[in-house]
C-alpha cells in the first residue's frame, strides 16, 4: 500500500510540475512569437501546440484536483496530460527552430534589374530599378556597383561602388567617365544573408 501510495503521490508532483511548465510556455508565447519574422513557416506546429497545451492543461489541472479531493489519483489521466505536454511542447520546439532556420538559410533572390537607358552619354543620368524576391518577407538592403568591362578597365575605368541602399538609384556620369561598355551590378541582403550578384549591361559613348 505504501508504494501505491508513493506511486500516486510521485504521479501527481509530475502533474503538478507539467502543469506549471505548459503555462509558463503559454505566458511566455507571446514573446517567442512577436521574436518571429513574418511569414511563419510550420504553421501546423504552432496549431499542434496550442491544441495539445490546451488539452493537457485541462486534463492535469483534473487530475490533479481530482487527486486533491480524493484518495484516487487518476494515472492514466495523468498519462495523457503528460503526454500531451510532451507533444505541445514539441511543437513549439518545432514552431521556433523551423522559422530561424528558414530566416537563415533562405536566401533573397534579385530578378531583375531595369535600365533607362542602355546607351549613355557624358553628363546625363542613368536611372536602374532592382526587383528582388525574399521567401521571409524581410526587408531588403541593397548593394549596387557599376563595373567597366576589361576594355574600359584598361582604358583606365575602375569598379564604382553606389552608396544607395534602396531599390532604384539614379547615377550621374560625369564628363570625366572612360567610354565603354559597362556592368550594373546589385545585391541584396536580408540581414542575414545575401543574394546572388545580378548584373546588367550597358554602353557610355564615345
Amino acid at each position: 500500500m505504501n508504494n501505491l501510495a508513493d506511486i500516486q503521490e510521485q504521479h501527481k508532483s509530475v502533474a503538478k510540475a507539467v502543469l506549471g511548465i505548459i503555462s509558463l510556455s503559454v505566458i511566455f508565447f507571446p514573446s517567442i512569437f512577436a521574436a518571429i519574422r513574418r511569414p511563419y513557416t510550420l504553421d501546423w506546429a504552432m496549431y499542434t501546440y496550442w491544441i495539445c497545451a490546451f488539452s493537457s492543461f485541462v486534463i492535469l489541472l483534473f487530475a490533479y484536483y481530482k487527486s486533491a479531493f480524493s484518495n484516487v489519483v487518476p494515472i492514466r489521466a495523468i498519462g495523457i496530460g503528460n503526454l500531451s505536454a510532451a507533444l505541445s511542447i514539441l511543437s513549439l520546439f518545432l514552431f521556433v527552430i523551423g522559422n530561424i532556420l528558414s530566416d537563415q538559410l533562405s536566401k533573397p533572390r534579385v530578378i531583375e534589374i531595369s535600365l533607362s537607358n542602355h546607351l549613355i552619354e557624358y553628363d546625363t543620368y542613368l536611372e536602374a530599378t532592382g526587383t528582388a524576391y525574399d521567401d521571409d518577407g524581410d526587408d531588403l538592403i541593397w548593394n549596387w556597383s557599376i563595373r567597366p568591362s576589361t576594355e574600359a578597365h584598361a582604358n583606365g575605368a575602375s569598379l564604382i561602388q553606389l552608396k544607395s541602399q534602396s531599390r532604384s538609384i539614379v547615377w550621374w556620369l560625369g564628363a570625366n567617365m572612360v567610354p565603354g561598355v559597362y556592368f550594373i551590378e546589385v545585391t541584396v541582403s536580408d540581414g542575414s544573408r545575401e543574394s546572388d550578384l545580378l548584373q546588367r549591361e550597358f554602353r557610355v559613348k564615345d
